[in-house]
């Protein structure tokens, strides 16, 4: 008594049943899943060897620089307007995947306080390459193992 009788479609159509739901924790699942080619520890070790007393200053200028672009593309890839959560985890991962490959022009500079990475125009030489592999590396691992957060 006092409850309103729910009909008998009501009553079949639980949240296995909505093709969104569907999507989106098919999609969870297999973003779960990836494991990125990167990891934050290794990175952090090779951060380490390469730089030494100034491994954690490279460390941060190279998030400091994903994140802004992670920003960036998220905006781009409508992310946060998203019209269902399983389109929201589909534009993440482009947003993801967009950042990382946007690295093209990162080397290192040596400022007042030791090197640090910065986004630029690139002159080709080993040392560029370099700094775009370890920043492709930083922000593989960075993003990665935050997807969730």
């Amino acid at each position: 008594k006092g409850k309103a009788a729910s009909t008998d479609s009501e009553e079949d159509a639980g949240p296995d049943s909505d093709p969104s739901h569907l999507e989106f924790a098919k999609r969870l699942k297999e973003e779960a899943a990836m494991k990125g080619d990167h990891d934050l520890a290794s990175v952090r070790d090779e951060f380490k060897r390469e730089f030494g007393a100034d491994s954690r200053r490279m460390l941060c200028s190279g998030c400091k620089l994903v994140a802004a672009r992670l920003d960036s593309e998220l905006s781009v890839h409508d992310v946060h307007d998203a019209e269902s959560p399983a389109h929201m985890i589909a534009s993440k991962r482009k947003a993801i995947d967009a950042t990382c490959r946007s690295f093209r022009h990162l080397h290192i500079v040596n400022g007042e306080g030791g090197p640090r990475f910065e986004a630029g125009e690139v002159a080709n030489d080993a040392n560029e390459e370099e700094a775009l592999r370890l920043g492709q590396k930083l922000c593989t691992a960075v993003l990665e193992d935050s997807k969730f957060e």
